[in-house]
């Protein structure tokens, strides 16, 4: 961010007469990392510690988001590169790193045993309510045999 260049020194007799710094032209590049895994609401990313306009003006800007796959649809691209634009960007590139939900914890799911605690696990990584119903049904799958199963569920249709 700072201005690039050289330096010539003068001396005489060992003495440092005179110190000139030669500015050379050269682009600023800024590339913004931002880690979005954990912001509920990614349609107002104007929160976010982005760098400074002092920074911006004049610059290439390189923006890196990781965000859930599931929420990727949910950033506005198109209103972050014109507020950076509008703090004076040169440029401004967007990527965004698509990060699958299920594989962040499944370690953990892989380590529950029984269907319930499956189930309820899966709900809370996609943040939705499993019904106690649905939980019963669970244990029955797991509890009966499957023959009775079969003639318990064909009675009700």
């Amino acid at each position: 961010l700072d201005d690039k260049g050289f330096y010539i020194h003068d001396f005489a007799d060992k003495q440092l007469i005179e110190s000139r710094f030669i500015k050379t032209p050269s682009r600023k590049l800024l590339k913004v990392s931002e880690d979005l895994t954990g912001v509920l609401d990614l349609t107002d990313l104007g929160t976010l510690p982005w760098p400074r306009q002092e920074e911006v003006k004049g610059a290439n800007i390189k923006i890196e988001l990781k965000v859930y796959q599931d929420e990727a649809q949910k950033v506005n691209i198109d209103d972050l590169k014109t507020d950076i634009l509008g703090k004076g960007a040169n440029n401004v590139e967007v990527k965004l790193i698509r990060v699958p939900r299920e594989n962040i914890r499944s370690g953990k799911l892989l380590k529950l045993t029984s269907l319930r605690e499956k189930l309820v696990e899966m709900a809370a990584l996609k943040q939705e309510i499993v019904t106690e119903s649905i939980l019963e049904k669970a244990d029955i799958l797991e509890a009966e045999e499957p023959d009775k199963i079969i003639q318990q569920t064909a009675g009700r249709i």
